[in-house]
């Protein structure tokens, strides 16, 4: 591939049918490459080939990537927090909502080989993303991958200023008693309710280890899942969520210190099934129980190809 990767372009089966992607990183001297393609049909039962085309020497070709198309309608904001061991607040879906640093974040080795943002041990040391009206949403889903440099309780997702003036929800680790917990708000602004998890349950988590976090809200039931299993649920019924200018803060909330690294944050106005979230988590730890490699072709021998660029 080209030093850019802007030659790189994935297809259907079909070897010409152009599939959306994302390239969250590329290394042309070590020839590795992080990118999120968006696939046509994923089964538990059949196979499906994609292709990756890459190579073509022509100067100055423009980059093949269509990241916004990558990530459904559904997403409010997706942010990789990383790229090429350089932090990254940008959000790749067509909301473009972008974040700044509040305190001090820094790098650190991310879940996937990837650079993740590390939220040292003071209160307010967070990614602010601005109110978007994109975040009024009647149902939810947040999820992230942490690592705890001590489990002192931060917030992953927060759907709050630092004030607590406005509040949509908040996904985090409860100080306390060091359980994962969920809170909603309500569209009229009042608190539904806040539930945990088990001490249990929370007696498996170790520091310095990356767990995918997940929590969702589907408008009667609340759910944690931990990497891609349900942990817990509970009845959770209301009205759309809050709807007043909370923005989404990353890392911690305000009264917390957080110690964690975080690592992969998104958030959708949709309840995620089960089986989207345990494949999200299969898909990003364990990439191999859904790919496999096929032996590299030369041109034109993997079907009609198309002029992409």
């Amino acid at each position: 591939a080209s030093t850019s990767g802007s030659d790189i372009v994935f297809t259907d089966s079909d070897g010409g049918t152009k599939l959306a992607h994302e390239i969250e990183s590329y290394d042309a001297v070590n020839g590795t490459l992080i990118a999120w393609v968006k696939v046509p049909i994923l089964s538990t039962s059949i196979d499906h080939t994609i292709y990756i085309y890459y190579g073509n020497s022509t100067a100055n070709l423009p980059s093949q990537q269509n990241a916004i198309a990558v990530w459904d309608s559904n997403y409010v904001g997706v942010w990789h927090l990383g790229s090429n061991g350089s932090l990254s607040l940008n959000d790749s879906t067509s909301h473009g909502l972008s974040g700044s640093i509040v305190g001090t974040v820094t790098t650190t080795t991310g879940p996937l080989g990837d650079t993740g943002a590390y939220f040292a041990g003071s209160a307010h040391n967070s990614i602010e993303v601005p109110y978007n009206a994109a975040m009024n949403t009647t149902y939810w889903t947040a999820s992230s991958w942490i690592k705890f440099s001590s489990l002192s309780g931060p917030i992953f997702i927060d759907g709050e200023d630092q004030n607590g003036n406005y509040r949509r929800y908040m996904f985090g680790m409860n100080a306390g008693d060091q359980r994962f917990f969920i809170d909603l708000w309500n569209s009229a602004g009042s608190r539904m309710g806040s539930f945990e998890t088990t001490g249990t349950y929370m007696s498996g988590i170790s520091t310095n280890t990356w767990y995918y976090e997940t929590g969702t809200w589907d408008g009667t039931t609340a759910s944690i899942y931990i990497n891609g299993v349900l942990v817990t649920s509970t009845s959770f019924s209301g009205a759309a969520l809050y709807s007043g200018a909370a923005p989404v803060r990353l890392g911690n909330e305000g009264s917390a210190a957080a110690n964690s690294s975080e690592a992969e944050a998104r958030v959708s106005g949709i309840a995620r099934s089960a089986d989207w979230i345990t494949t999200e988590y299969l898909n990003q730890s364990a990439p191999g129980s859904y790919v496999t490699l096929g032996a590299q072709q030369v041109s034109g021998t993997a079907g009609a190809t198309t002029n992409w660029y």
